[in-house]
């Protein structure tokens, strides 16, 4: 799964945090907004991101960043696509960013993670 452990209690969450969850997994490669994802929902901003800290004790902002960067390592491990074309693929244009988010994400940059990968 594309989001770890989040989608293991999906049987027990609200709709429409699951139709979120869904919409981002469809939809990481381009850019969402948070109204977009709430509207997706018929709710506000403020009451989806309710939702999702009582569902998944995160926000979909930070959940669909997750995605992203889980998606970018994937393609770095399994593709010979550039960073560059990685960072596209998964909806981020600013490099700094994408650079910054992996390396949280994954403790190592998304240069250091592909070069590991291609070295075995």
């Amino acid at each position: 799964m594309v989001f770890g452990g989040v989608l293991s209690s999906l049987t027990d969450m609200d709709p429409r945090v699951k139709h979120v969850v869904a919409f981002i997994s469809k939809n990481y490669h381009r850019k969402l907004t948070l109204k977009e994802m709430a509207d997706s929902v018929n709710l506000s901003t403020w009451w989806l991101c309710h939702l999702f800290r009582e569902h998944l004790d995160t926000s979909p902002d930070r959940l669909l960043t997750q995605v992203r960067m889980k998606k970018a390592r994937e393609l770095l491990e399994n593709s010979f696509l550039t960073v560059k074309e990685v960072r596209t693929e998964v909806g981020i244009r600013d490099a700094s960013t994408f650079t910054r988010g992996f390396k949280a994400e994954f403790g190592v940059t998304p240069a250091k993670c592909r070069e590991r990968t291609h070295k075995r």
